[in-house]
């Protein structure tokens, strides 16, 4: 029954004027004419050459056309351009429901010299092409039941963000190496993984990028609570898919009796594992994709196998099948199982290289199989390792950053450039991005493995049919467990979920059988994982205070103390940035004692240490304590009276503030104001004050509305000119500011006597 799905096809009509479209919009659009087409098609334009094939072609070229709804020029650029898209009456169920995706449609103007064959390249977020897709291809039962449903637009028909659960892995630092298939937001690498790396846009991420228009318009999502590592997800329906490379990837299965017939034929299974391929070979094939169909529900599901994603389950207890004999109190319903793994040659070779390799190594591929055999130890060699292998570890090791340094030559920061910041999209660069991102994801990825943020990349996939007595209620992709008698000794049957993917039963002479198939995946949950070197609850010598635990070797400090933590140890060479002037400033040493450090620090001879990490202009970056923000980052959500809702992982000392914030613009009118709010916690020095812990390091400070107002007076006078003309595009964001501002709870950045910050805001009690 899981397997319907490999044959599944639906029609979609062939193009008429008086279908409604699939998106709200007043334009009334013009079908390009026959010469136009037959020019696109000579230039290999599909989107224009193809907009007359069917319904759903036409209706990506008029997201492509209709540039009144979706414009390429904003007020910031003359470039880019990014609207909310609402998908109109989708069938859900028995209703039909309106579904709009912020940020959904993204345009960029590339003009002639962009080397595409069309101009503006515009993109659709995943989730609206599926919501396209179930309008216009679905397909009806005897009943007049729709039985194209996906469960992803389901998900978002809901209005909240919370409930699309269908992730994909990436990783900050992670970006799509062809724009012209798929985009996805920018993050600057992990510094904790990559040290030497910072969030900022400095070392090593792509030079220039902090420049780049398309990565300050494109938009997704937050993670919140459904996943134990959220650097490491995204929702697959955030990711920007190109109209251009769906059109092809229409075209390629467009059957060659579609002129015959009034609709035509599409194989949704092979539509959708098409763009999911050029998904996964954008951002560095660090996905495993799968399309399920689930017959008791109708639905189309798609997940990543990738053991990296590991999303939190709404309740960690799963029913428990015992395969064979007896346990106290309880026997055994199942007559057959059947458990094979299927390998590939590479696959097997792999194997056998990282059965005995070095785990510590950097570099992944084989020998992150190497944490399979982990206590088993070879009688004759413990451990091979060749001799280069031998004179590199004992001269220098190779850091992640100077590997990926390595890879960013200038040939790559070029095209990195000419993409990103000249909108270069044809063959002349993008091939180069190509060649590099899978390396890049490799090394990123095994360097999470080794630090203990992440699963081990590869997963030993399995395939296991149980054939039991007869047994009702199960349903296609439900989860369970097994008693792990069947298993190899190497997998904890604990932390691996069974997925079933198909099932049957039959009924004859012998009685009632029921088969089923699974998919195996794991469930290791990292999001507990400390390190030593990063602080956390794991001991060793660290500071440590009354709430916050023991740091690991110069760890996290501790909280809620009332003195800063204090160390004896001798100078180890890293804690050698002076910030005693924090803790001799009252609001800092307010905080200090309420929350404790933001980073690791070192007391030495009444002077307080930290490690610097990294540069931002003349301001030092330190390393942030884990523990502090693991104690005291807490979930914020706030719901508006038209219903939308906001959701963040923020410090808990600015919650209350905040709400009456909100509650304060919400009352007045102006909620649709509010672009963005950015608290997180970033660890570095107040500007032009050396060893003065800025309020983003303790996390009460926020960039609100930073998307439409930057740092410095040219857009203070911009926020002052909006805040005067209610026509104004930015009215309503204005507005918002001075209300934010005017509450007494703040000090505005607006303030600044020199260079003002509009966006910024520090709750009073620690501000300085």
């Amino acid at each position: 029954m899981g397997d319907v799905i490999s044959s599944l096809k639906s029609n979609t009509p062939k193009y008429k004027d008086n279908i409604p479209k699939s998106y709200k919009t007043s334009t009334v659009l013009k079908s390009p004419t026959e010469k136009e087409r037959e020019s696109a098609a000579k230039e290999g334009g599909t989107v224009i050459a193809d907009a007359l094939e069917s319904q759903l072609n036409f209706e990506l070229y008029s997201i492509f056309a209709d540039t009144a709804t979706y414009p390429s020029k904003t007020n910031n650029s003359n470039n880019f351009g990014i609207s909310d898209i609402t998908m109109t009456q989708i069938p859900i169920g028995n209703e039909k429901k309106d579904i709009t995706i912020t940020k959904g449609v993204f345009k960029a103007d590339v003009n002639d010299w962009g080397g595409t064959d069309y101009s503006p390249i515009t993109s659709i977020k995943f989730g609206a092409f599926l919501c396209m897709l179930q309008k216009i291809c679905n397909i009806k039962d005897s009943s007049g039941n729709h039985m194209l449903s996906f469960n992803m637009v389901e998900e978002l028909a809901s209005g909240d963000a919370k409930n699309d659960t269908t992730y994909i892995v990436t990783y900050p630092g992670n970006f799509s190496s062809n724009p012209t298939k798929a985009l996805i937001k920018y993050f600057g690498f992990d510094k904790n993984i990559a040290p030497g790396s910072d969030n900022s846009g400095q070392k090593l991420n792509p030079k220039d990028w902090g420049k780049s228009k398309i990565q300050e318009f494109l938009y997704r999502t937050n993670n919140d609570e459904n996943v134990e590592s959220p650097d490491l997800a995204m929702r697959l329906s955030d990711v920007y898919v190109d109209i251009g490379f769906i059109s092809n990837c229409l075209k390629d299965l467009r059957g060659s009796n579609s002129e015959a017939t009034s609709e035509v034929e599409i194989p949704i299974l092979d539509l959708i594992n098409a763009i999911l391929s050029g998904i996964n070979t954008s951002l560095g094939g660090i996905n495993n994709f799968r399309v399920m169909f689930n017959e008791t529900t109708n639905q189309i599901n798609i997940i990543s196998e990738s053991p990296i994603l590991n999303t939190k389950s709404s309740s960690n207890e799963f029913s428990v099948i015992n395969t064979f004999g007896l346990n106290v109190g309880e026997g055994s319903f199942v007559v057959g199982m059947d458990l094979n793994s299927e390998l590939t040659d590479q696959f097997a070779t792999q194997l056998a290289i990282g059965a005995q390799a070095n785990s510590n190594t950097l570099n992944g591929g084989a020998t992150s199989f190497s944490s399979y055999s982990k206590g088993l130890v070879d009688r004759m060699f413990a451990e091979k390792k060749s001799s280069i292998e031998e004179e590199t570890t004992n001269s220098e090791t190779e850091t992640p950053e100077d590997q990926i340094s390595k890879i960013f030559t200038e040939d790559v920061q070029e095209a990195f450039y000419q993409v990103y910041s000249d909108r270069e999209f044809g063959d002349k660069y993008i091939p180069t991005l190509e060649g590099i991102v899978g390396n890049v994801s490799s090394i990123v990825i095994n360097r999470y493995t080794q630090k203990g943020n992440s699963p081990v990349p590869f997963f030993l996939p399995f395939n296991l049919s149980l054939t039991m007595h007869g047994l009702g209620g199960m349903k296609i992709y439900q989860g369970f467990q097994i008693d792990g008698k069947g298993l190899p000794v190497s997998y904890d049957p604990k932390s691996i979920q069974l997925i079933i993917k198909s099932l049957s039963h039959t009924v004859n002479s012998d009685g009632w059988k029921t088969k089923i198939s699974t998919l195996s995946k794991p469930l290791t949950d990292v999001s507990s994982t400390t390190t030593p070197e990063n602080g956390g609850s794991s001991g060793g010598n660290g500071n440590s205070g009354d709430s916050g635990g023991s740091g690991g070797s110069g760890g996290a400090s501790g909280g809620g103390s009332g003195t800063p933590p204090t160390n004896n140890d001798k100078l180890t060479g890293t804690f050698d940035q002076d910030v005693t002037a924090t803790w001799n400033i009252s609001t800092r040493k307010k905080i200090i004692n309420a929350f404790g450090w933001p980073i690791t620090v070192q007391e030495r001879g009444g002077k307080f240490y930290g490690k610097k990490i990294a540069e931002n202009g003349s301001r030092t970056v330190y390393e942030i304590s884990r523990d502090y923000k693991s104690r005291n980052n807490k979930k914020f959500t706030y719901t508006f009276k038209s219903g939308r809702t906001i959701t963040k992982t923020l410090h808990q000392g600015i919650h209350e503030p905040l709400k009456k914030t909100l509650d304060k613009i919400d009352a007045e009118g102006f909620a649709d104001g509010i672009k963005n709010i950015d608290a997180s916690i970033y660890a570095r020095d107040t500007t032009n004050a050396p060893g003065v812990l800025s309020g983003h390091s303790f996390g009460v400070a926020m960039d609100f509305n930073s998307t439409v107002y930057g740092y410095g007076n040219a857009a203070y006078k911009n926020y002052e000119k909006d805040l005067k003309n209610p026509k104004s595009a930015n009215y309503k964001a204005a507005k918002a500011i001075e209300i934010a501002k005017n509450t007494g709870l703040w000090n505005w950045g607006g303030n600044y006597s020199k260079t003002k910050d509009t966006h910024h805001f520090t709750f009073k009690p620690y501000s300085s």
